[in-house]
């Protein structure tokens, strides 16, 4: 199987692929681990360009590890009756080959909208998928505006600092005394 693109949306199809004929094998020994072959084909450096660099490098590292080929700066020339022939020289059989590249800005939202967009086109987000630029004090986003999947640059949370909010101490109250002092009568 041959996936072509390494965006969120192709790697988790190649993944859960992947996971499926994975745990197939255990109930199912035909056919054979050796005639598995699971290959993701990326036209740029790194899959995943939605996230940072470092959780990509995991996501290949982790794919690699359970048996899958990553092609890396390799471009699709030719998938003639199950030959594919790779830009690196790299040519392979594939039984399944399923496109899914181009994570491009809809030419709608990129050149007829007057909301905003970023140097993509892509319409800018808040971590809420939210349309809008602004998340501190006095910052609106646009009202009844939304935007997700290719359409929206969403930000990468997990490379910006958070502030944790320090939590507001609850008073305790003063005890009660629970023994009874010497000299006064207990009534049952």
């Amino acid at each position: 199987m041959t996936f072509v693109g390494g965006g969120a949306y192709d790697v988790e199809g190649f993944d859960e692929l992947l996971s499926l004929a994975t745990s197939l094998q255990k109930s199912y020994p035909e056919p054979s681990p050796a005639e598995l072959n699971f290959h993701l084909v990326e036209a740029r450096d790194r899959i995943l360009p939605e996230v940072s660099d470092r959780p990509g490098r995991w996501v290949v590292r982790s794919l690699e590890k359970r048996g899958a080929r990553v092609h890396l700066n390799a471009e699709l020339l030719s998938a003639r009756n199950g030959h594919v022939v790779l830009s690196t020289g790299e040519e392979f059989d594939s039984e399944l080959i399923v496109w899914t590249v181009g994570n491009a800005a809809n030419p709608m939202v990129r050149s007829h909208t007057d909301l905003p967009i970023d140097q993509s086109g892509m319409l800018v987000v808040r971590a809420d998928l939210r349309v809008g630029t602004g998340t501190g004090p006095g910052a609106a986003p646009v009202p009844d505006a939304w935007g997700a999947c290719d359409a929206a640059a969403v930000p990468e949370l997990t490379s910006v600092p958070t502030t944790v909010p320090t939590p507001v101490p609850t008073p305790v109250p003063t005890p009660v005394p629970t023994t009874v002092p010497p000299g006064v009568p207990v009534h049952a």
